[in-house]
């Protein structure tokens, strides 16, 4: 099953008056990301509904997703998240078929959302950021990076069967990151990893930000 923007919407719309009214999601900073144009959105993983959770915030365009292969290997689960625009990716191996993907899809003008982490947080901090990010940013010649901060540990984190209400969810956007300079550069791990570590700082950042918004409201 394709993507299908109009069963993309109505779920959007769905999800975003339930996320408000169970988690009281707050958004900050949608202004950073582009309405037009491919690039990658890089944000932490904290919780199994990360994704729907940035779907709702980036309210200005749809999004695409990399997501881990096993969540595929359910028939209706799979329909389900094709659908939304998911596509599969194994962790801990090179698997140039969603590398050559993404590419794609950066190229057609999607907007593509990537954990950089690789796995969600067990402990709500964040984690190293992988080089394949880095490579696979590189491949998919996105010459920006939107860096996104989900504060949603403790909503599904690693570990839970069913996701937990209660807890108040904030997401904020930093500018666009430029990678001009780094795509530039051969195409090594030593590149990989200074672009992921480039994207983590920012997301670091971000991360300190919305605590200090969350503080005043």
């Amino acid at each position: 099953m394709a993507f299908n923007e109009v069963f993309y919407n109505i779920c959007r719309i769905l999800c975003s008056i339930a996320f408000r009214c169970a988690w009281g999601l707050r958004v900050y900073g949608l202004k950073n990301v582009p309405r037009k144009g491919g690039f990658i959105i890089a944000s932490n993983h904290a919780s199994a509904f990360d994704p729907p959770f940035l779907g709702v915030a980036i309210s200005n365009r749809s999004v695409r997703y990399l997501a881990k292969a096993e969540l595929f290997e359910n028939r209706f689960l799979s329909w389900l998240i094709k659908s939304l625009g998911a596509f599969p990716i194994k962790r801990g191996v090179i698997d140039r078929k969603p590398i050559r993907i993404l590419a794609e899809m950066v190229e057609q003008g999607n907007a593509v959302v990537v954990f950089l982490e690789g796995a969600r947080t067990k402990t709500g901090e964040l984690q190293e950021a992988k080089a394949g990010f880095g490579m696979m940013a590189c491949h998919a010649h996105s010459t920006v990076v939107v860096p996104a901060y989900v504060d949603s540990f403790g909503v599904w984190p690693k570990g839970s069967i069913f996701p937990e209400t209660g807890k108040k969810v904030s997401i904020i956007f930093g500018r666009p990151i430029p990678l001009t300079k780094e795509l530039a550069m051969p195409h090594s791990r030593k590149t990989y990893e200074a672009i992921a570590a480039k994207v983590m700082a920012e997301i670091k950042k971000l991360k300190a930000e919305l605590e200090s918004l969350n503080k005043e409201s």
